[in-house]
């Protein structure tokens, strides 16, 4: 029997008590008792009212777990006083009797009152026995009497055992569905016949704030619509979607609460990029379009020099289209995860020298800087895909740099990382967007779309090429200006030079420029 379970067995026989007490009482003055001891068994009355009174303060849970059997050897004390002084007219003993069995089938395990049994014949029959005129059938009738009282204890014992493991069943059921409820994703949540919240999961908590506590008895702090119907709202900085089930037969209703702000920012996002890539599409196919009618229908009135300017300027937007094209299958790739890396020692230094050079003069308004260390930079990776994302690193730093300026991209190493710095003197990141900013169709500017252009993919496909090789990448706002982006691939470990060849650690190898 445990702490609690002792509590509860010490309070009920206080109780018990207290009632046995209160009905002997009544039982003293009732008609045909005024041969009875009254004095002497109101006071076993009131003993037994006050013992009830003291059980009931009792730290029993602090005892052995037996300790409450103690108040049967009171309540048994009391029967045989009873008894003696009440005579064959005195039911009281009677009273004690059924009170002291119930107790003991409601507060202990099943075969106590077998145990009992001595005690209670006991008080039962030997104040009979020093009695000088004593009923002949009083001995006789413990046979009856002690016997119902067990099979009454028992009874309610085992019934009592029955329902408390069913409830522990019930309790451990519950509890393991409630588990099961707060590992789902969703939020959920348990609404009365009034509308009102009875339970709810870990997880719904979460997404609508508060407490647990706040939110049960209350009514649901998010719209709810018709069964099967979702509804959509924002609620704390999130977009939830609440769907609801009815349970017919309790009239309840389960709320299913999910998450769907991600969801909602992507279909945006593939709106908007949708929007633009058609944009970006069809200023070079108008041009390209034009162009050739004027062409097709104007070329015998052309001179040779206007004939020139319109295909250089076809081949310009040509070029843009199959930029941008190339632009597009990478993000789909990236998306896809289906890049193909190699990884093998290439020069860092190099590789990105190919990509500023492939880069230089199709800006007239920027200038590109290089900084390279005097030893080279021997990174493990892939020399074609450092190209495509310097490349897409530059085209972004010249796209949100409107004004100009220089843009500088660095090579060192540091540590174990091979590491490639851009940096612009542009308008920099925007405030809170670092974790959005390598995200597919995410772009610095929304509202300014138009002015900056682009499709939203660059950086992504920066992150998904720099992921693929081992690397990481991060970008920055720069304290005197524009943002710095940097780049981290695995760096060629090289032996250990000899002592006579290492760099005094004093030294410092001055960079050299180039672009």
């Amino acid at each position: 029997m445990g702490g609690a379970a002792r509590l509860r067995a010490g309070h009920q026989g206080g109780r018990l008590l207290l009632a046995a007490g209160a009905l002997t009482l009544v039982n003293n003055y009732l008609p045909g008792s005024g041969h009875l001891d009254i004095a002497v068994l109101n006071g076993v009355a009131l003993t037994a009212m006050a013992l009830g009174a003291v059980a009931l303060r009792l730290p029993w849970d602090r005892f052995s777990p037996r300790a409450p059997l103690l108040l049967v050897l009171v309540a048994f004390g009391l029967i045989a006083v009873s008894n003696l002084f009440g005579g064959v007219g005195a039911y009281s003993y009677a009273v004690y009797f059924v009170v002291v069995f119930v107790w003991v089938g409601l507060a202990q395990p099943p075969r106590t009152s077998f145990a009992l049994a001595p005690l209670a014949t006991a008080a039962y029959v030997l104040p009979f026995l020093v009695q000088e005129d004593r009923p002949a059938n009083a001995v006789a009738s413990v046979t009856v009497a002690i016997p119902v009282c067990i099979l009454v204890a028992e009874t309610l014992a085992r019934t009592v055992r029955r329902l408390e493991r069913s409830h522990a069943e019930v309790v451990a059921q519950r509890e393991h569905e409630q588990a099961v409820v707060d590992l789902l994703a969703d939020g959920v949540l348990v609404l009365d016949p009034e509308g009102r919240v009875e339970s709810c999961n870990r997880r719904a908590v979460e997404l609508l704030g508060g407490s647990s506590i706040a939110l049960l008895g209350a009514p649901p702090p998010v719209p709810v619509g018709e069964s099967g119907a979702p509804v959509v709202s924002h609620v704390g900085g999130r977009w939830l979607e609440a769907v609801t089930t009815e349970l017919s037969h309790t009239r309840e209703r389960v709320v299913t609460v999910r998450d769907i702000s991600r969801q909602r920012a992507l279909d945006e996002a593939k709106d908007l990029f949708l929007a633009t890539s058609s944009h970006e599409l069809r200023t070079p196919l108008t041009a390209i379009k034009g162009y050739l009618h004027v062409l097709q229908r104007r070329w015998d009135r052309l001179d040779d020099g206007a004939r020139q300017e319109a295909l250089r300027t076809i081949a310009e937007r040509t070029d843009a289209l199959v930029a941008l094209t190339d632009h597009l299958l990478l993000g789909a790739r990236a998306g896809a995860s289906r890049h193909s890396v190699t990884s093998e020692p290439f020069d860092l230094g190099v590789a990105v020298q190919t990509a500023v050079a492939r880069f230089d003069g199709l800006s007239q308004r920027h200038r590109t800087g290089i900084q390279l260390p005097e030893a080279p930079v021997r990174a493990v990776g892939d020399a074609t895909s450092v190209q495509h994302i310097v490349g897409q690193l530059l085209e972004n730093a010249v796209k949100y740099s409107p004004r100009g300026g220089e843009v500088i991209v660095g090579v060192r190493a540091e540590g174990s990382a091979a590491v490639v710095e851009v940096c612009d003197h542009g308008v920099g990141l925007p405030p809170g967007s670092t974790a959005s900013l390598f995200s597919p169709f995410f772009q610095g500017a929304p509202a300014n779309t138009r002015e900056y252009g682009g499709v939203g993919l660059g950086l992504y496909i920066v992150r998904q090429l720099v992921e693929a090789q081992g690397g990481t990448v991060e970008a920055a706002n720069r304290p005197e200006g524009g943002a710095r982006f940097t780049v981290r691939l695995p760096l060629l470990a090289t032996p250990a030079a000899p002592a006579d060849d290492r760099v005094d650690d004093g030294a410092q190898v001055p960079p050299r420029l180039a672009g």
